[in-house]
């Protein structure tokens, strides 16, 4: 056994605590093993989340800098809402749109989104998923329709590359 005593320091100097402990040595081991068991297992699960092989970071460049991430899904959303508002105010894009819509029997229709509810948002991006033919197929034959000059420069200036096409589901998605 081993017999320790207790002394609590204060400004008088000092006094016994009134009791003396006694540790078995057996039990004080056991809880020391056991210590030292817990912090090995810790170890192994470390070692063993170092062997996981992250696949998401070889797919995609991880290596954007955060603000130039915010920066690109700002953009994109800001392109996103300027078509669903032009598709809004322009029968022919409206036409267009409803009836590609029609025959790839997609049933989303492109809702200007409130900025500060982020389901109206999570359903407008949800859309243009859903819709990406149509969008692809809208940018392409932009000049065959009867669109003013105004509205052919909007939509050369919002339109996707295949950059942002693979940018857009995995980072704001998902």
């Amino acid at each position: 056994e081993i017999l320790i005593d207790e002394t609590i320091g204060d400004a008088t100097g000092g006094h016994s605590a009134g009791s003396i402990n006694n540790f078995d040595t057996d039990q004080t081991s056991e809880a020391i093993s056991a210590t030292i068991v817990n912090v090995e297992s810790i170890d192994d699960d470390e070692q063993k989340l170092d062997l996981i092989d992250d696949n998401w970071s070889i797919a995609i460049d991880t290596n954007v800098p955060m603000t130039n991430e915010v920066e690109l899904i700002m953009d994109l959303l800001k392109k996103r809402r300027i078509l669903a508002t032009l598709s809004k105010k322009s029968s022919i894009v409206s036409n267009f749109i409803r009836t590609n819509q029609l025959l790839i029997k997609v049933n989303k229709t492109l809702n200007n989104d409130c900025k500060s509810r982020w389901n109206s948002t999570y359903i407008l991006l949800d859309a243009f998923i859903d819709l990406k033919p149509v969008m692809m197929k809208l940018f392409n034959e932009k000049r065959t329709l009867s669109l003013s000059q105004v509205q052919l420069d909007k939509l050369a200036m919002i339109e996707l590359n295949n950059q942002d096409w693979d940018f857009y589901p995995h980072y704001i998605m998902y």
